[in-house]
């Protein structure tokens, strides 16, 4: 067969290319290929997760955020027994660079503890998801009340 490919803009020779570049974890295409989303990360935090589970899921979790654009929404929420419980906050944030630190900064805080009770953490997902939603169709306080 015969043919060719092009690559526009032209990205010469590639040794040069950094193997791990890939498009489809960077902002600007997440934003071009998808519509505004409204994103809860509900994370096992139990004792099972701890060692190696735990460095890989706060690394998947913190790539997952970086794909998140200014248009989207975000909140976290960690679970465990209902003890060790909790989300980032009340409202899901904006996930502007303040916002993407943000949760990032809360996961980094948080290491395994307790037995997994995956009800607690689906409802506490829930119940910020409710919260949220009123408080943007209620104009509420937060810069989650802004349209999307």
């Amino acid at each position: 067969s015969s043919g060719f490919v092009r690559t526009y803009p032209g990205t010469g020779s590639q040794d040069n290319c950094d193997p791990d570049y890939d498009p489809r974890l960077r902002s600007w295409y997440a934003s071009a290929a998808a519509a505004p989303r409204n994103v809860v990360f509900v994370i096992d935090r139990s004792g099972s997760m701890s060692g190696t589970r735990w460095s890989l899921t706060r690394e998947a979790v913190n790539a997952a955020i970086d794909t998140l654009t200014h248009l989207d929404y975000a909140g976290i929420v960690v679970f465990a027994d209902r003890g060790n419980t909790r989300s980032h906050g009340n409202l899901m944030l904006k996930m502007n660079e303040e916002g993407r630190t943000e949760l990032k900064d809360f996961l980094s805080g948080i290491l395994p503890t307790g037995q997994t009770n995956f009800e607690a953490g689906f409802e506490l997902a829930f119940e910020l998801i409710d919260r949220s939603r009123d408080a943007t169709l209620s104009g509420g306080g937060d810069a989650s009340n802004e349209c999307h």
